[in-house]
């Protein structure tokens, strides 16, 4: 980022905290909702279901966290160019920069695997094909700093880290967190690894939260990751915390846990552990499970539509669910929000589809998103209800045509298995994002 536009997001960052100060003092007298009016009535903003709901919630529920973290007005300004100027102004300029310099719409966030190596074997991963495997292929430091770096000129100052367990490459990721301080790295960890060490070293780089996994009350995390790992993840985020870092809660969601993990009772536990947001990735067979029994029904996903909406307008914490929350902006956001660079340097359109159409490896990542694959993906149109379905489910066929033209390539040894869901009566009952919605 150039000294011109990291003035301007320093500016508006502090504009914004004095802003946001303000408004937190309302929230210890006013519920989200009433809030919420008083924000709608602000000429130019939509608040109706979607994204500027969802960020309105967000801001509005991060407020209450600052109140009981007791963050100070330069905090606020630090998390406010975090959470927004970098991730939004300096990101939109960016994406606007990258159509004239390469031709591209940009990205708003890179998913990227320093990693494949995990030091659990959840039954429910969405990479179980590969966990374990090619644990000497990973991506060096000096590769992840390049392609951060290329990402940032396409308009990606979000990165979430995922594998494996990318903890297992702390102190490079501290070192990486170093060197792009400008950008908010999300590691998602199993909380294992956080030991004082870990949390104090990555806190101290001042842009790397935490999203651990905890898949519920105590019986039901242990079920998939084995005893005495629910303790472990919860300390994870209490000591993280406590070493004055940002961490959330990141469930894998299936049919038996949904209701729990939206619980008063278990979202409470998260709050007052110091978790200020849940991300929720819901549960799919991408990694060869044949559980069909954990996908959630087209109902269960309208109930925890309008719990979450419940859960925002009485907590002070924001919920995001990767299929809600993307149903709610018109579906699958791969290619047009963001991609995922693998262990091995391959590029693919999400991390839960193991085809790729470049590797970073060979060229910078505005070369590699203009390979035919990505262009396929871009032009996908919405269906009748608006909303892009998932390249692994109705729109597999994108992929199965890029595959045979040469153009795409499957990432593991198993990637080809997902064709088998071609069949119309096994694509509907995928657990992908969208293909069992309407």
């Amino acid at each position: 980022m150039n000294r011109l536009a990291a003035w301007t997001t320093e500016a508006v960052s502090k504009g914004v905290a004095k802003g946001l100060m303000k408004l937190s003092a309302l929230t210890r007298t006013q519920s989200n909702d009433a809030l919420l009016a008083k924000i709608a009535a602000v000429p130019g903003l939509s608040l109706e279901h979607g994204e500027g709901r969802d960020s309105a919630h967000f801001f509005l529920n991060f407020l209450r966290h600052a109140e009981r973290r007791g963050f100070s007005e330069r905090e606020v300004a630090r998390r406010a160019q975090q959470y927004l100027a970098h991730p939004v102004i300096a990101s939109e300029r960016a994406r606007q920069m990258a159509r004239l310099r390469f031709g591209l719409p940009g990205l708003r966030s890179l998913i990227l695997s320093p990693t494949v190596r995990c030091n659990l074997r959840c039954e429910h991963c969405y990479n179980l094909f590969e966990i374990h495997e090619d644990g000497r292929d990973r991506l060096s430091l000096s590769t992840m700093e390049r392609v951060v770096g290329e990402a940032k000129e396409l308009g990606a100052f979000r990165v979430s880290v995922i594998g494996g367990e990318p903890l297992l490459r702390w102190r490079d990721l501290a070192l990486l967190a170093e060197t792009h301080n400008d950008v908010l790295f999300t590691v998602f960890t199993n909380g294992l690894l956080v030991t004082d060490e870990v949390a104090s070293t990555l806190c101290a780089q001042g842009n790397v939260e935490l999203a651990v996994s905890v898949d519920g009350p105590e019986a039901l995390h242990e079920r998939w990751r084995g005893e005495g790992t629910f303790a472990r993840a919860v300390a994870a985020i209490e000591r993280y915390v406590a070493h004055g870092g940002m961490a959330l809660f990141a469930p894998t969601v299936t049919a038996e846990n949904y209701e729990a993990l939206l619980s008063d009772a278990f979202v409470d536990a998260m709050i007052e552990r110091g978790a200020y947001m849940g991300y929720l990735h819901h549960y799919d067979m991408v990694g060869g499970q044949e559980r069909e029994d954990w996908l959630l029904s087209r109902e269960q996903l309208q109930r925890m539509q309008r719990r979450i909406e419940e859960i925002h307008r009485t907590k002070p914490v924001s919920i995001l669910s990767n299929v809600v929350s993307d149903l709610l902006r018109g579906g699958c956001p791969a290619v047009r929000d963001f991609v995922h660079i693998n262990h091995k340097g391959e590029v693919e359109p999400c991390c839960m589809v193991p085809f790729a159409g470049a590797s970073i490896l060979e060229q910078s990542l505005a070369r590699a998103l203009k390979a035919p694959l990505f262009d396929d993906v871009r032009a996908l149109e919405p269906d009748a209800h608006g909303i892009k379905r998932c390249l692994v489910g109705e729109n597999l066929v994108t992929i199965r045509r890029a595959v045979d033209r040469g153009d795409a390539r499957g990432t593991n040894a198993k990637s080809d298995a997902l064709f088998a869901h071609q069949d119309p009566a096994v694509v509907a009952k995928l657990p992908t994002c969208f293909s069992s919605t309407a």
